[in-house]
């Protein structure tokens, strides 16, 4: 079955479902419905089919026959399943061990975050930050972090307490918790805003550059980045859907390791992977993990982002366009200050023309042209372009020379290349004038500072 043959089966299944909703909630015991996989002899096929979840399933000998739910309705089987007990990924660890977590600046997607308080125990409670979100509100629109109600929210904190990563010691300091919902098990979701001068990237370890919201269907091959498991490939086995009041909403997904087929003996995610982004194949965010059945293979359990968008409001992944570089990577007086500095010489002006008319093209190539986007990746081209301020000299930001084993040089000639072979004839003539320029200013310099001053006082 090819990807979007699934998506538009769950579509149907869905439909179908929502559909007959009325007729089907007349019978006892349902406790959940969704879409997802047929089982036959405890085990999942690939038929897609309408879940009816029940506490426990009565064999039909022992039903009356007006109390036996249907076995398809409409052209779509029904499956009658037992629901799953899940339980919150919750971790506590003593303080000591959370202090040996590694520290990221920009902050990233998959790192550890702590509201720091202790118990009777010494102990601490830890999750994963799933990514940074964007939150446009139009009066104080503002930047912070994604993850669940029980890892921030842990231990009676409240609105406004302190967020920290990887630990609460004054300079692992970055956010304070703003909202947040625990609602049954279908929402646990919170957001803590940045703190002043803490960057945060749209980048989740091992995954890479995230590039917004998709709508989850059965069989979607996904992935996610936790503090306890660390990098895991699944898929989702089911999608639940509700009514209430009228209202339908998607509740949550199930998930299990492995693809294209199930590991039976592998788990998708563990006790601190609370607060993990669930990923597509593409780098889009479709659901944020909260928990899990605790039995191997595991069912994960994860917020649906449809419904998270419902009890929340909107909120974006900030994708590197031109304006979001600059609201996420960066620091907008300072752009302005460069800005200011090309603009005192005709070769500044004209770099400075030239850079802006072609920054959305390549943002765009970045992340929708397929080679482009894993070109990015691989040469660590997120890591690169979130600066990171030398605290020596404030008038600077500092670019690091190499990465994971990538030189900054290497990473523009790769890009410098790519975006020739699929940029536009504009592009192209661009990168033909000033690629070989601009990579030996790179070659010259530690700072973007340095750069800046090269353009403006070439001869």
């Amino acid at each position: 079955m090819t990807e979007e043959e699934k998506k538009q089966r769950t579509k149907h299944a869905i439909d179908v479902l929502l559909k007959n909703y009325s007729s089907l909630s007349r019978y006892k015991g349902i406790i959940g419905t969704g879409a997802g996989f047929k089982k036959k002899n405890n085990k999942y096929t690939d038929e897609i089919c309408i879940c009816i979840e029940v506490a426990k399933k009565i064999p039909v000998s022992e039903l009356s026959k007006e109390d036996i739910i249907p076995s398809s309705i409409d052209d779509v089987s029904i499956d009658v399943v037992e629901i799953k007990k899940f339980v919150p990924y919750s971790l506590k660890i003593p303080l000591e061990k959370a202090l040996q977590a590694a520290k990221y600046r920009p902050l990233v997607g998959g790192s550890q975050v702590t509201n720091g308080i202790q118990d009777t125990n010494g102990n601490i409670s830890v999750g994963t930050l799933g990514c940074i979100v964007h939150l446009p509100d139009k009066k104080h629109p503002f930047n912070a972090l994604l993850s669940n109600y029980h890892v921030l929210y842990a231990d009676n904190a409240g609105d406004g307490h302190i967020i920290g990563q990887p630990t609460t010691e004054k300079s692992d300091l970055v956010a304070h918790n703003t909202k947040g919902k625990k609602l049954g098990s279908d929402v646990d979701v919170a957001i803590a805003k940045l703190d002043d001068k803490i960057e945060g990237s749209n980048h989740v370890l091992t995954i890479g550059t995230l590039q917004g919201f998709h709508d989850a269907y059965v069989g979607m091959k996904v992935k996610k980045y936790g503090i306890t498991t660390y990098y895991t490939e699944g898929q989702v086995i089911q999608v639940g859907v509700v009514i209430i009041d009228d209202n339908w909403y998607y509740t949550g997904l199930y998930i299990q390791q492995g693809y294209p087929n199930i590991n039976p003996y592998g788990r998708f995610s563990d006790h601190g992977d609370s607060g993990s982004v669930i990923v597509d194949a593409d780098n889009y965010v479709v659901g944020l993990l909260w928990g899990g059945d605790d039995k191997v293979p595991d069912t994960t359990f994860a917020n649906d982002q449809r419904r998270l968008h419902q009890v929340e409001g909107k909120f974006e992944v900030p994708i590197p366009t031109a304006f979001q570089m600059q609201q996420i990577f960066s620091d907008s007086a300072r752009l302005a200050k460069y800005g200011e500095l090309l603009q005192k010489t005709e070769h500044g002006r004209e770099f400075m023309k030239t850079f802006l008319d072609n920054l959305e093209e390549g943002t765009e190539l970045n992340n929708h042209q397929r080679e482009c986007m894993v070109a990015w990746q691989r040469s660590k081209g997120p890591a690169f372009i979130s600066l990171k301020k030398n605290l020596d000299t404030d008038d600077q930001y500092m670019f690091r020379r190499t990465i994971d084993g990538v030189s900054i040089e290497d990473m523009f000639t790769n890009m410098l290349n790519l975006y020739k072979k699929h940029g536009s004839e504009l592009m192209r003539k661009t990168l033909e004038k000033y690629g070989d320029e601009v990579l030996s200013y790179i070659k010259q310099s530690d700072s973007v500072e340095d750069i800046i001053n090269l353009i403006v006082n070439k001869k």
